[in-house]
């Protein structure tokens, strides 16, 4: 008999994020591995959508100047998986 326990779990499709420059005044890039087509949302904190785009760029760019300072969530969403990452508007 073996036994075992899983500890961790790694899923290797999940989309690589990252939000540049964070914390930022002005321009948020938000960048992916993925060229495929996807869902880009941004959202409060308290869930309100601030701004949202369809595309298959790996790269995409947001303006948020008129933004309250504060805590965002940016939500990537494709056929297959999502991924979140957090920027702060100063």
């Amino acid at each position: 008999t073996v036994n075992s326990i899983i500890t961790s779990v790694v899923d290797a499709e999940r989309p690589t994020l990252s939000a540049y420059p964070n914390p930022t005044t002005d321009i948020i890039n938000i960048q992916t591995a993925s060229s495929k087509m996807k869902q880009v949302v941004v959202y409060t904190m308290d869930g309100r959508v601030m701004d949202q785009m369809t595309t298959s760029s790996e790269e995409v760019q947001f303006t948020v100047s008129s933004y309250d300072a504060g805590i965002y969530i940016v939500k990537i969403s494709d056929s297959d998986n999502s991924a979140t990452v957090k920027f702060v508007k100063k």
